[in-house]
């Protein structure tokens, strides 16, 4: 059986499209040079029992960012509608 870490995110969730006093948003914002996504991602990717590492976020533009992020930072990046964010997660595998 194949594991993997699926961690959802959106810019626009309750929160998270709250912008910092740089502009930043709070899931790509920095924390220690690093964006907190990153923190997470690279947290993750130690876990030796996971094969596959991917980010689940909406189809919407205000998400772009985070795709452009997991370009980026080498991570699986899986993007569909809003409104299903169970039936996203299990989409992503």
């Amino acid at each position: 059986m194949k594991v993997a870490a699926v961690i959802p995110v959106t810019l626009a969730s309750a929160g998270a499209d709250k912008e910092l006093d740089d502009g930043a948003s709070l899931a790509l914002a920095k924390l220690a040079g690093k964006p907190l996504l990153g923190h997470v991602c690279d947290r993750l990717a130690r876990v030796a029992r996971f094969e596959a590492l991917i980010v689940v976020t909406t189809a919407a533009s205000t998400d772009d960012p985070i795709e452009a992020f997991c370009h980026g930072w080498g991570v699986a990046c899986f993007r569909s509608p809003r409104g299903d964010e169970l039936g996203r997660v299990l989409d992503a595998l």
